[in-house]
């Protein structure tokens, strides 16, 4: 999922069946608000997050594969 901070920077996050969180913020990924990292892309059976982040506003945007 992706969820914002106070600042409005986007983040990704992963949740496991026991209810832990882990936050995913791709490495260069925005800090301004409306920009960050978005885990839409899905998740595999090994636990790999596909995603996209972008720089900043309006900016071209990146994708990225997070591995537990």
């Amino acid at each position: 999922g992706t969820y914002t901070d106070s600042k409005y920077v986007f983040h990704g996050f992963t949740r496991t069946p026991s209810g832990s969180y882990t936050t995913l913020s791709a490495p260069g990924a925005g800090t301004t608000p409306a920009s960050g990292t978005f885990a839409y892309g899905g998740i595999n059976a090994a636990g790999q997050v596909v995603g996209y982040f972008d720089k900043k506003v309006n900016a071209a945007a990146q994708g990225y594969v997070w591995t537990p």
